[in-house]
């Protein structure tokens, strides 16, 4: 899935899930075919759980949880075994660690027309010196720009925008050759060894999850 708020774009792949603060307008595409599953944490209960928007990873116990928890009434009790049940999701999902899928949006007009840039041209690997010369600012102010509006640094920034890329790309089924190709990179080794420091998988094992 592709999660999108005010203020960032997540991309939600399997073996993964999506934490949402209350009260945050979100838009959700299905990339692929989706079974999801939703719980909503009362206020009192949230206490352990991310502070912020996150993806989290799901681990294959937290998965079974879910999995059967997915045919849950509404008619429990907290003390009863569904309840007891619940209470063990809760638990799992606030010590879930956060993924790498996350891209803060920039604001600032600047900033906006290097993203749309990127995307419309992923293989554009421009530093932000020559990007200064596309939208009128220095580097040294863009560089100011992105971690005051990010909390990230450019190249940081720009990995994440990478990952985002790739990772749909994958999902729609491109050989792994064609998307290293069009993110601009030299070769598939290159590609795959990005995309592992990022995700912790090579992008041929990213895909195989796809269709188990």
């Amino acid at each position: 899935m592709l999660v999108d708020t005010p203020f960032n774009r997540y991309i939600v792949p399997p073996e993964q899930g999506v934490w949402l603060l209350p009260h945050v307008d979100h838009e959700v595409q299905c990339l692929t075919d989706v079974s999801l599953v939703s719980f909503y944490i009362a206020t009192e209960m949230r206490h352990d759980m991310p502070k912020e928007c996150a993806v989290l990873e799901i681990s294959p116990f937290l998965k079974v949880l879910i999995y059967e928890a997915r045919d849950f009434t509404d008619h429990y009790s907290w003390e009863d075994s569904q309840g007891l049940h619940l209470r063990l999701i809760l638990q799992t999902l606030s010590e879930a660690p956060a993924a790498v899928y996350q891209l803060p949006f920039p604001s600032d007009k600047r900033l906006v027309k290097v993203l749309n840039c990127i995307q419309q041209t992923p293989s554009n690997h421009d530093s932000l010196e020559q990007w200064g010369d596309v939208v009128g600012a220095s580097s040294r102010t863009l560089s100011r720009l992105f971690k005051k509006e990010t909390g990230l640094h450019y190249t940081e920034w720009r990995q994440r925008l990478t990952i985002q890329i790739a990772i749909r790309k994958l999902i729609q089924g491109n050989p792994i050759a064609v998307v290293a190709d069009e993110l601009g990179y030299a070769s598939v080794s290159a590609f795959t060894y990005m995309f592992r420091s990022k995700t912790g998988m090579t992008p041929r094992l990213f895909k195989g999850k796809q269709v188990r």
